[in-house]
């Protein structure tokens, strides 16, 4: 006689392989990041600084884009600056602008944002389909390979744009920036 609880335990795991699989491929686990090449970026920008671990920043997003928009200001896409590596500083140490880019430049802000202008400088750009979460697993080892093959240094911070399309769909632009190494 077959053992039912044999049967269970099998469904469980192919009812288990099945969530994995849809969670991985929903947030663009399979897709691969396309590097655009190198290029001049210039905007405007109104952040705010953020300290802490980076898989926290979602709330600070949405107040400084509410914050924009009562401003008067369309805030289109959103962008964070993040200024230190999670392999190398405490993830309550970390370092972060996380901001809305603008049309023009934005005066008489509120207390805690500020305005920037980037740029012109010249980065690296790599494009990412699928969920800012699965990001950095596709593209930063793709830029490191990329940076280390044309023989540059390492990047001092990474400058991550986030266009949101129809149905959830995401675009995540990635900016590298690349200097050249004194000959």
């Amino acid at each position: 006689m077959n053992n039912p609880v044999r049967y269970i335990i099998l469904g469980f795991g192919f009812f288990l392989i099945f969530v994995v699989g849809t969670i991985l491929y929903n947030i663009g686990f399979f897709k691969d990041a396309v590097i655009e090449g190198t290029q001049e970026v210039t905007f405007n920008g109104v952040y705010k600084d953020y300290v802490g671990p980076y898989h926290k920043v979602l709330p600070l997003f949405e107040e400084v884009e509410l914050a924009v928009k009562n401003l008067g200001n369309s805030c289109s896409k959103t962008y964070g600056v993040y200024l230190d590596d999670p392999d190398e500083v405490d993830a309550d140490r970390l370092r972060a602008k996380i901001g809305c880019i603008v049309e023009t430049e934005v005066k008489d802000l509120p207390e805690g944002l500020k305005f920037e202008t980037v740029g012109p400088a010249p980065f690296l750009k790599l494009s990412f389909d699928g969920s800012p979460a699965a990001g950095p697993l596709k593209v930063y080892p793709k830029a490191d390979q990329w940076i280390l093959n044309q023989g540059l240094p390492k990047y001092e911070f990474v400058l991550e744009i986030y266009i949101s399309g129809p149905n959830d769909e995401y675009v995540t632009e990635y900016y590298f920036p690349v200097t050249r190494k004194a000959e």
